[in-house]
């Protein structure tokens, strides 16, 4: 698992990076009519899961917001956040264009947090992420996703 801190942006890019590689390795494979060893599967199930630190900054009333739209077919992604930091009660809500996210309220620190988003096949995904900290403001706050597909 990566330890490598990031804004939610260049998380993003990441594992939707990631996903796609995968689909091309499993249509590459079905192509060649190949079928993939007990070792390639383990590799497959560490190309498509992970983790990152995210590092990222409150505006002056205590909101962030993330949106970005990608390209993913059509496929779901089990997420789970955890905020380390500032200590703070927070809500936030999650939306995936493709289906599901989610809303939490009154979570503190270390309270783990989980979810999944659906990728569109056809189109890109457009994913939504607000965090509200209930006393915070200006404040740079860290958190942990990791994701598995």
């Amino acid at each position: 698992m990566s330890t490598e801190e990031l804004g939610f942006k260049e998380a993003f890019d990441q594992i939707f990076e990631k996903i796609r590689e995968d689909t091309i390795n499993n249509l590459r494979a079905a192509e060649a009519g190949t079928i993939r060893e007990a070792s390639a599967v383990e590799e497959q199930i560490e190309l498509v899961s992970g983790g990152f630190d995210v590092y990222e900054q409150f505006d002056e009333n205590g909101n962030y917001h993330f949106e970005r739209s990608q390209y993913a077919p059509g496929l779901t992604v089990n997420l789970t956040v955890t905020i380390f930091s500032p200590d703070d009660t927070y809500s936030a809500k999650l939306w995936s264009s493709g289906g599901g996210g989610g809303e939490w309220n009154n979570v503190h620190i270390n309270q783990t947090q989980s979810g999944s988003i659906k990728t569109n096949f056809w189109s890109s995904t457009t994913i939504k992420l607000d965090v509200h900290a209930s006393t915070a403001r200006n404040a740079k706050f860290r958190a942990r996703v990791d994701y598995r597909v």
